[in-house]
């Protein structure tokens, strides 16, 4: 895969060739590339125009010429342009027009360059334009997934690109929970923890991976993974009680209020794993007690706030009623 260079993107424009508006001034006529075609072998790359006039222009039509790679070349009927009828150009006014290229199965890897010109039959204006063509990384994912509420999933996606060239990874709909880390390297790592009342869900997400150096909108490898959120089990509750634990620690309290919380939830802990809910739901409301008990006191009202809702959470899990 290439790199298109930042010569390519060409925001310049040439000078008019023909006409001249009321008192002889000549037409500021501006014709950019906004957005690059990037595409496939075998697919059509988009990409966009913008034009704007010191002038109104009447009936603007938009040409191409060939585009060429050394001695390859895209014939100038493969692009096409959105809309595809003339438009007017309303002086002071910037206009979007798209671009489409039909890059064909067989076409040779490379950037191919070529001009498109803008005219109203009086004013001419052209731009250099750019398309380039490579291939698309490919994207590794795992198959469907479950996990139970109040519990983490994680997983690894990768992605290779047969140019060599780095791949970007990324994800549509997260949940709330969700994240994909991209190390940077082809590989991504993908973590998941859903609240207890997320139990039920059923979500499928999308990974996708492309070329970092590739700029417009580059070709994609997307592939969907399921996941689905079951209820709350021991082994959730667990790591529940568990990373509540580890949070009372991170507020280095006075060593008798941290001692006293934490055994609390150590022995709910163990009543979870000998599947005494009885017991535990007691033990986690004597936690929640203590907590209220200290709240403004050896805890911030703050840090009772986040240690009331991570127990509320277990006792709803369990549930406790």
């Amino acid at each position: 895969m290439r790199q298109l260079s930042r010569a390519a993107v060409l925001l310049g424009v040439l000078v008019s060739l023909a006409g001249s508006p009321a008192l002889g001034a000549t037409p500021q006529v501006v014709l950019t590339v906004s957005e690059v075609p990037v595409g496939d072998q075998g697919t059509v790359a988009t990409g966009a125009l913008e034009i704007s006039s010191d002038t109104d222009l009447a009936g603007t039509s938009f040409t191409a010429s060939n585009l060429v790679s050394g001695p390859n070349l895209i014939p100038a009927q493969a692009l096409t342009f959105d809309p595809s009828s003339l438009i007017d150009v309303t002086a002071g006014s910037t206009y979007t027009v798209g671009i489409a290229v039909q890059i064909p199965p067989v076409q040779p890897l490379g950037t191919y360059t070529g001009t498109v010109m803008a005219s109203d039959g009086a004013v001419q204006t052209f731009v250099a334009v750019s398309v380039v063509v490579n291939n698309r990384p490919t994207l590794v994912v795992p198959g469907p997934q479950t996990v139970a509420a109040g519990s983490t999933l994680s997983f690894n996606i990768s992605g290779t690109d047969a140019d060599g060239q780095p791949v970007a990874l990324g994800v549509r709909f997260l949940p709330e929970g969700a994240e994909l880390i991209d190390h940077g390297n082809g590989i991504g790592t993908f973590t998941y923890r859903p609240e207890p009342e997320a139990a039920g869900l059923n979500v499928t997400l999308i990974f996708f991976a492309f070329n970092r150096t590739d700029v417009g909108v580059p070709p994609q490898d997307a592939r969907e993974v399921p996941i689905s959120v079951t209820a709350p089990n021991a082994g959730s509750i667990a790591q529940m009680i568990t990373d509540l634990i580890a949070r009372v620690g991170s507020f280095n309290l006075r060593r008798g209020i941290e001692q006293s919380l934490t055994v609390k939830l150590q022995q709910a802990l163990q009543s979870v794993g000998r599947a005494n809910r009885a017991a535990a739901c007691g033990q986690l409301t004597a936690f929640v007690n203590e907590v209220g008990a200290q709240s403004g006191k050896a805890l911030s009202t703050a840090q009772a706030a986040v240690l009331n809702a991570g127990a509320g959470e277990i006792l709803a899990a369990l549930p406790c009623v």
